[in-house]
């Protein structure tokens, strides 16, 4: 099971814990071998690992090279 806080990418400076916590959270099903996709501001987790083996992330990121980094 993994799954994310609903709505928290278009949060402007999410509290992460606070989303974590208090939700509100969306569960989504996934298999071994699936590929989630989600925007990578999006508060998002999974339960603990039952395998022994290792679980593979990948990040890409796009940004408009004309928007300001924050500070």
């Amino acid at each position: 099971m993994s799954g994310g806080g609903a709505g928290s990418h278009l949060l402007d400076d999410a509290d992460v814990a606070s989303v974590r916590d208090d939700g509100p959270r969306a569960h989504i099903a996934v298999k071994e071998g699936d590929i989630v996709v989600h925007d990578v501001r999006l508060v998002h987790g999974s339960g603990p690992n039952p395998s022994e083996k290792w679980r593979r992330t990948i990040v890409i990121e796009f940004a408009d090279p004309e928007m300001p980094i924050p500070s």
